[in-house]
């Protein structure tokens, strides 16, 4: 199994958000030093992921995490991390796309869909703004 972050492979690293309710029965998405979750519903996931989305993005090779919460009202809000330690990747634009805002380490956005259809949307913007990242 691939090594992701610190010996933790991928497969235990699915597990880990899995046990943090982050997920319910969804499963993360990983290409080119992206995560995308789609979270479980729970009620606060800003605060439940804020540990563990820092801790991935510290002792990782990620460039991105986007966390998508369905909000059950035909509408999904998406927040986008980076690693605040030097990285060279401004989420800002990703949410700016997507007519949000925030800053250059976290930004956020809403968007019109189900999570399936709003990952599809990450992935098309992931893809646009930032090319070297976006290959699946």
């Amino acid at each position: 199994s691939t090594v992701f972050c610190n010996n933790i492979t991928v497969v235990q690293l699915k597990n880990i958000l899995k046990a943090s309710n982050l997920l319910g029965n969804s499963l993360p998405l990983f290409f080119n030093q992206v995560l995308i979750i789609i979270s479980a519903g729970v009620e606060d996931v800003e605060s439940l992921s804020e540990t563990l989305i820092n801790q991935l993005m510290i002792c990782s090779d990620l460039k991105i995490i986007a966390i998508i919460k369905d909000n059950s009202q035909g509408s999904c809000s998406i927040s986008f991390r980076t690693n605040a330690y030097g990285s060279d990747i401004d989420v800002s634009k990703l949410a700016l796309e997507l007519g949000g805002g925030g800053h250059h380490y976290m930004a956020g956005a809403r968007a019109m869909g189900d999570a399936g259809t709003v990952k599809r949307l990450v992935i098309k913007t992931i893809q646009k703004v930032f090319p070297e990242l976006g290959q699946q």
